[in-house]
């Protein structure tokens, strides 16, 4: 690592570090790790565990066992690690006191983890990208890059990129190829070391245990089948055993299996590490003048080989890498998020400025792919279905939602102080607050359970077969009960408005779809979740009585977004009726009737056939048959038979949804704004049509002045909301209806949701499904009961009071609008205030130098930049002088 040196830190690594490495190649091996999820790793091919090395003698990286790269993080993050190496190698006091100086002044201070499944390499490369543009940065609060760590984890080995063509060779977007042309030909890997032999004999030792256990091998002989299926895997098994007897060949099988078997499992919780460094160049001040120094940020790929989910990735980097490193802040990224210029270190800088927060998290927007085919899933469409998804961009549409959840969400809730989701695909904490003992429902404080235990209760439990289904489904969307345990323990929860990042979008409904069933569903049970114990855990924590007035108030917009969300097909029905009352009124009494309940039949058929077509869908179905290819067959006609319909049901409620619109803006002009005057109102106050319209009016002001104070924020932003607001629109109903109903009727499926990944990824637990029925049965009666009840009002002609409790909603409506507004308008006052005034002294353009630095360290940074830009030496002496005359 390189030498950098400030005029506040010292990083006091000698010119001897580098020089005791004459095998650079044994630095970046790379080894297998075990993780101890109670804390902790250590290495089951090495005695001790993860053996660690001093890494300031000379001879030490030669002579000991180690793990390159990573024994020499240890050494200078663990305590605890180093006690032992200077116990077994009688190390003198003052010696220890010398490493252990130059330890902490070389410390971590922020780890990222980089989730990944089976993404292909360009998207890691964009996201390794995003945080390089962030270290020069992290300089100006006296972070080197060696001081940040990069962890790429892997969900399952056999999971990675793979996809071989026709003649087995890999695509270029693949995991394996890379590494082997950047790190094993590099390093001198070799055999049972690299990638591909881990990928090829897990693969192997897999697929021996899923197709030759006791039952299975008795099902082939019953079929007849045994000889032909050991043909068929004469590679898999490599041994030829056509010639054997057959007891020999079920001995040989058997054996085969038990070691298969036994290899999974001890692999369970292992992961296979590779190491290596990013190179960087910082330009550095030492004695007034400017050195630009190699420095090098170090980065491991943890390759797991189970599967699990994004959840147990974190379990791995929390219970694992950060319990043995124990950094000050922790970032979480999904692999393709590409964080904008300094993002990263906006997020740390905040919570460096303020120690009352736990956690942010950044500006999330969609990257769109202009240059992708615009007939994702064309063979799933009929020609209505793909005229309109021309039309109407289900990409654009998911921009819209992120950017309006930035400003009507993001933005209200970290003027309370508290953001309900810290999204795990760009956030970061301050590790401490993980730390932090939890209270129970009592306020007791658990023995020794930590946030992070209940964050991670779903992976750190043996008895997740006892979960039951609202628990399931909680740990769907733990994000959001890990905000409320900070927030209950004395935690701010910050939204960075300037620390930006680009998503991809879902390309495809159907992949919407699916990623949208686990957040609906982990979102509902985790706010239940919440909302039965904050009352309890918030008395409990130290928070104002002003904070926590805040923090209930965000509950109960929360608890009001949920019932809309629960009644939305009964809300949607009614608004139709109107619709349809309002367009027939002129009409002949038994033409409107018929026009009427044509209309209200469909949409209800609609709905119903979605519900039975949701219930019916069983990708899984398909797992029962043996044979490959009729496998892959059935798979695709299930696909095609669902898939086709939902995407017509969704261009219908587009259509719908369009039409609606212009009803509405018509309704809006023609019956409010010409009909309607104060003068009118004051007139016959006894009208509450009157009220009711005027209150309407209001409502839509409160809600679209934040929307239009926003370009005074962000200009770009505000004109990609009126660029793409159609197709938010289009799109509107299968939000709410196939959406929704697809989440509700299918809650025993715990798959994660994948993007990129459809159809077979369901995880459906059977001893969920009398569960699910009520759920759903419950969901059906109660908008049931609402419909008839509000068209029994209808009906009966009890028009004043139905008209009294709509006038009551709007006024609820209005005054939570204008509360909004309120909050939202001092929100983007003060940062638009701060950002004129931080434009107009030319502060933060770049965060080198900040704000704090002295008018010294900025004529010195201007000094840097000189030199950046090749200026002459006359230029450069010229400026010495007048700084020492300074």
């Amino acid at each position: 690592m390189a030498i950098l040196i400030n005029e506040e830190i010292t990083f006091n690594f000698e010119e001897e570090f580098d020089n005791n490495f004459s095998k650079i190649k044994e630095r970046f091996q790379p080894f297998e790790l075990q993780l101890n999820k109670e804390g902790g790793l250590k290495s089951p091919s090495l005695q001790p565990p993860l053996i660690v090395k001093n890494i300031y003698e000379q001879d030490s990286y030669v002579q000991e066992q180690h793990q390159g790269l990573f024994s020499e993080y240890l050494f200078i993050q663990n305590e605890n690690r180093r006690k032992t190496y200077y116990e077994e190698k009688n190390i003198q006091q003052s010696q220890q006191q010398e490493y252990n100086q130059k330890c902490k002044e070389n410390k971590v201070k922020v780890m990222i983890c980089i989730t990944m499944y089976s993404e292909p390499i360009s998207e890691l490369k964009k996201t390794l990208k995003g945080i390089e543009d962030s270290l020069q940065s992290f300089y100006s609060i006296n972070y080197a890059p060696h001081q940040i760590a990069v962890f790429v984890i892997f969900d399952g080995i056999e999971k990675i990129r793979a996809q071989k063509d026709e003649n087995g060779f890999f695509s270029e977007e693949d995991i394996i190829p890379y590494f082997k042309e950047t790190f094993d030909t590099a390093y001198e890997i070799k055999g049972e070391q690299t990638l591909e032999m881990q990928y090829q004999i897990y693969k192997r030792k897999t697929k021996i245990k899923s197709s030759y256990s006791v039952e299975q091998i008795k099902q082939y002989e019953q079929q007849n089948m045994l000889d032909k299926k050991i043909e068929q895997d004469k590679e898999l098994l490599r041994v030829d055993v056509k010639n054997l007897s057959y007891f020999q060949k079920k001995e040989y099988l058997n054996n085969q299996y038990k070691k298969a078997q036994d290899y999974v499992k001890d692999k369970q919780n292992n992961a296979w590490v590779y190491q290596n460094t990013f190179k960087k160049l910082i330009n550095t001040q030492e004695n007034n003048s400017i050195k630009t120094q190699k420095n090098e940020m170090p980065i491991f790929y943890v390759f797991k080989y189970s599967n699990g989910t994004k959840l147990s990735s974190h379990l791995w980097f929390f219970k694992g890498f950060c319990h043995e490193f124990n950094p000050k802040y922790c970032v979480l990224m999904d692999c393709g998020a590409v964080p904008k210029k300094n993002a990263l270190f906006e997020l740390i800088n905040e919570m460096k400025n303020n120690k009352k927060i736990g956690g942010v998290c950044g500006k999330m927007t969609i990257q769109l792919n202009r240059e992708q085919e615009k007939e994702n899933d064309a063979e799933f469409m009929d020609p209505l279905s793909r005229f309109f998804n021309r039309v109407f961009s289900i990409e654009r549409c998911q921009k819209f939602e992120y950017d309006l959840g930035n400003i009507f969400e993001k933005q209200l809730e970290t003027t309370f102080n508290y953001v309900q989701v810290l999204p795990g695909a760009f956030s970061a904490y301050r590790y401490k607050a993980f730390k932090i003992q939890n209270n129970d429902l009592e306020g007791n404080t658990n023995n020794n359970q930590t946030i992070l235990d209940e964050y991670l209760r779903s992976m750190l439990s043996t008895q997740n077969s006892q979960l039951t289904l609202e628990e399931a489904n909680m740990f769907l969307a733990e994000d959001r009960i890990l905000c409320l345990l900070l927030f209950c323990n004395n935690q701010y929860l910050k939204y960075v408005r300037t620390a930006c990042v680009e998503v991809d979008a879902c390309p495809t409904l159907i992949q919407l779809l699916f990623q949208r069933k686990r957040w609906i569903n982990g979102s509902w049970f985790a706010l239940n979740h919440v909302l039965s114990q904050f009352k309890i855990k918030l008395q409990n924590s130290k928070h104002s009585t002003c904070d926590k007035v805040k923090f209930i108030f965000c509950l109960v917009l929360a608890s009001l977004s949920q019932i809309l969300q629960y009644f939305a097909i009964t809300f949607q029905l009614i608004w139709l009726y109107m619709v349809l009352y309002s367009i027939t009124s002129e009409l002949d009494p038994s033409i409107q009737f018929t026009l009427k309940s044509l209309g209200l039949f469909l949409y209800i058929f609609l709905v119903f056939y979605l519900i039975f077509l949701v219930m019916s869908y069983n990708p899984s179905i398909t797992n029962q048959i043996k044979d490959e290819r009729t496998k892959e067959t059935w798979k695709i006609k299930i696909n095609l038979a669902f898939y086709s319909k939902f995407y017509l049901i969704s261009t219908i409620f587009g259509i719908y949804s369009i039409l609606t619109l212009i009803y509405t803006i018509s309704l809006i002009y023609n019956k409010i704004l010409t009909e309607l005057s104060l003068k009118e109102l004051l007139e016959h106050p006894e009208i509450l049509t009157s009220y009711l319209y005027l209150f309407i009016i209001f409502t839509l002001l409160f809600s679209l002045l934040p929307f239009f104070i926003q370009m005074f924020l962000d200009f770009q932003t505000f004109l990609d909301l009126i660029k793409y607001s159609l197709h938010y629109i289009y799109f509107m109903n299968a939000y709410t209806h196939l959406f929704q109903i697809y989440a509700f009727c299918r809650i025993d499926d715990l798959s994660w949701g994948t993007k990129g990944l459809i159809g077979d990824n369901s995880k459906v637990n059977n001893s969920y499904s009398l569960s699910k029925y009520k759920f759903v049965a419950k969901w059906i009666c109660l908008n049931s009961l609402l419909i008839t009840i509000i068209f029994g009002m209808f009906y009966m002609k009890i028009e004043l009071l139905f008209q009294g409790l709509i006038l009551t909603f709007t006024v609820i409506l209005l005054l939570i609008s204008f509360l909004r507004f309120l909050v939202l308008f001092y929100y983007q006052v003060k940062e638009t205030i701060y950002c004129l005034k931080q434009k107009s002294n030319k502060v933060r353009q770049d965060p080198n130098p900040p704000e704090a630095l002295s008018k010294t360290r900025r004529k010195v940074e201007q000094y840097r930049q000189s030199i950046i830009k090749s200026y002459q030496q006359s230029e450069n002496q010229n400026y010495n002088n007048q700084y020492q005359s300074n």
